[in-house]
């Protein structure tokens, strides 16, 4: 008889597990995300907008870490679903607010208790104190790598 505990594998590349390991909690998200209405690139966007570290749509999609190009044409969706309103600044015509109306932060509302309850579920029997492990090796994993360690984004 099987256990049903999940053993680490130490002959696997800790790069494949990690891969593999995101592209499961991905496709349980999206899925999730899917039933509460939205797609991922919806919440990400909604999430950062929600955030607020950013003074313009460029700066949103530096946040984001996309081009400005793609982030526009999500944008413009967006806008025509009523999720988001975009107004020029008064200081600096040549830059443009992005902020959600109030279907945007309903729908947000929506999508972070779906995103609460992903991570709830993919942390399920794992203690605080092991999450908190967890948080500080994948910081430690992006920051090896170059990358921008999110939490901090």
């Amino acid at each position: 008889m099987q256990s049903s505990r999940v053993e680490p594998s130490q002959d696997q590349p800790i790069t494949r597990l990690v891969v593999m390991t995101g592209k499961t909690i991905r496709e349980h998200f999206e899925d999730q995300l899917v039933r509460a209405g939205a797609s991922l690139v919806t919440w990400v966007v909604l999430n950062e907008i929600d955030r607020g570290t950013w003074d313009s749509q460029r700066g949103l999609a530096k946040q984001l870490r996309i081009e400005g190009a793609t982030l526009t044409r999500h944008l413009d969706r967006m806008e025509r679903e009523g999720l988001i309103v975009r107004t020029r600044d008064d200081d600096d015509r040549r830059q443009i607010r992005v902020d959600m109306t109030s279907k945007g932060r309903t729908l947000h509302g929506r999508l972070r208790t779906t995103a609460q309850a992903v991570g709830a579920r993919a942390t399920a029997g794992i203690s605080e104190r092991d999450e908190a492990t967890l948080r500080r090796v994948l910081a430690r994993l992006r920051e090896n790598l170059g990358g921008v360690d999110a939490d901090e984004r």
